[in-house]
């Protein structure tokens, strides 16, 4: 599973409309730092007026170059494309509110999502996904990212393993949320063609989440798009592994007007084998500097 929390899409503002991103206090830059390493510059955020035009991704690989920039075109106040240079997501409104998103390469379409409400919030979320390109790329992580903060990494991960193993076909995906007021309580992602569900259940702190109504490819920030709350845990569990769950719990030990500007990751997994239980710990802490 990948140890990564990821970020994620933009969701509702607070007049119930769906692909606008206005927050509060608008992120410059994230700074990461793993377990044992020291703290780096991971994402540059430009803004024009209070639009997010870009987010650059800077280079972490100590052997190739893995930065790249992803850049947001809009309709007005909605976010219309997100592209990152080889993979564009286009988003598409039935009046307010999401209908689908096309991703494409240039101009082969190799994936679709299409979404349902519950009033005003997002219930379900149907998936195919039919490139195995695609889905040994960067964009089959952040295609998903916005549907819950950790299976879309760890789904980015499966797919890229089955891909270098030969998988082929098309994926079909179906993502169900139950909610708690303005913050998701649980979702239930179903990979019908590999017959594997994952269940992720959360609980949340009073601070804010920065991220919130976020639609992003980034890798390593935090974000839970659709819920307004910073998370406190998160609880999952993955079909495919019966043995074993997973535990995330998040403090913020600095925070700026209710708006964290670290938040520390603590994630155990434990599998259980026999008589045997076995326990992996890992720490990650990220640092978010806003625009004064």
């Amino acid at each position: 599973m990948a140890a990564l929390v990821c970020a994620v899409v933009f969701g509702f503002t607070s007049c119930n409309k769906d692909g606008v991103y206005k927050p509060k206090e608008k992120i410059e830059k994230i700074y990461v730092q793993y377990e044992g390493q020291d703290k780096v510059l991971t994402e540059t955020w430009d803004w024009e007026d209070n639009l997010l035009m870009s987010i650059k991704h800077a280079d972490t690989d100590p052997i190739g170059d893995n930065s790249y920039t992803e850049t947001f075109t809009y309709d007005k106040k909605q976010v219309k494309s997100i592209s990152d240079g080889t993979y564009t997501m286009t988003y598409n409104y039935d009046g307010r509110y999401f209908d689908n998103i096309k991703v494409t390469e240039g101009s082969d379409e190799v994936g679709t999502m299409k979404f349902s409400h519950d009033g005003k919030l997002i219930s379900k979320i149907d998936i195919t996904l039919n490139d195995d390109d695609f889905m040994k790329s960067r964009m089959a992580e952040s295609a998903m990212r916005f549907i819950a903060p950790e299976f879309a990494c760890d789904f980015g991960k499966i797919m890229q393993a089955e891909a270098q193993r030969g998988f082929k076909g098309k994926t079909e995906m179906v993502v169900s949320f139950e909610y708690d007021g303005v913050n998701v309580q649980k979702a239930i992602v179903r990979n019908n063609t590999a017959n594997v569900e994952q269940v992720f259940t959360y609980t949340y702190s009073d601070y804010m989440n920065p991220f919130y109504k976020l639609f992003s490819h980034s890798n390593d920030n935090n974000a839970y798009n659709q819920s307004k709350n910073a998370p406190a845990t998160i609880h999952e569990t993955n079909s495919a592994w019966n043995n074993t769950t997973w535990d995330y719990t998040y403090t913020y030990p600095s925070v700026d007007h209710k708006y964290p500007t670290q938040m520390t990751e603590k994630k155990v997994t434990t599998q259980v084998i026999g008589n045997m239980t076995n326990t992996i710990n890992n720490t990650t802490s990220y640092f978010y500097e806003y625009d004064d």
